[in-house]
């Protein structure tokens, strides 16, 4: 009989479209571990939404996964060829629609009505994200298909030199979760 895959690993992204819970996801995996977690928006984003050049962003990146621990959460297909190859567990949030634009709907009026300071210099303002085309709700709405679809063909053919997770609803990605906060052995993790 084969040995069974391990629970998780070291080095474990956390992909999704915008809203499916990534960054949770990746903070309670932080927790439960004990490893650093690294926000790939808090790389990218500067003050008031300006964006990080592709060359430093890929610099912030090398240098937040060279450590040998890690969990990172994040879209940024641009960026991907410099975290994969470092990756040994992946971890798809592959949530239907409306579950993730509920979720994200949430977020977006608890973070405009407190104003909350995202990474300590920026804010999502209501106006914009219900009235703009750069609002986060319509950015879900035009890649949640696109980001479903890099899913399916992943799990056609995945990587089978990485763990990987592929969670369609939140109650699954908490069982497992629960799986990981329960188990506090890292070896005991790789026999699970």
């Amino acid at each position: 009989m084969g040995e069974a895959q391990p629970l998780i690993g070291e080095r474990i992204a956390v992909r999704g479209t915008s809203g499916s819970g990534k960054t949770t996801l990746a903070h309670n995996i932080s927790v439960a571990l004990e490893i650093p977690h690294i926000e790939l928006d808090a790389l990218f984003w500067r003050p008031n939404w300006t964006e990080t050049p592709d060359d430093e962003f890929a610099q912030l990146v090398d240098q937040a996964t060279s450590q040998p621990r890690w969990v990172i959460c994040g879209g940024f297909t641009r960026i991907r060829h410099h975290i994969d190859p470092r990756t040994d567990t992946l971890i798809w949030l592959d949530y239907p629609f409306w579950v993730v634009f509920w979720q994200l709907l949430k977020r977006t009026v608890r973070r405009g009505a407190k104003r909350e300071m995202l990474w300590g210099h920026s804010q999502e303002r209501l106006w914009s994200q219900f009235f703009t085309k750069q609002s986060i709700l319509w950015w879900m709405i035009t890649t949640h298909g696109k980001n479903h679809k890099r899913c399916e063909e992943y799990f056609t053919h995945p990587d089978k030199s990485k763990i990987n997770h592929r969670f369609r609803h939140p109650r699954e990605t908490e069982v497992w979760l629960n799986r990981i906060r329960g188990t506090t052995n890292s070896e005991a993790l790789r026999r699970s």
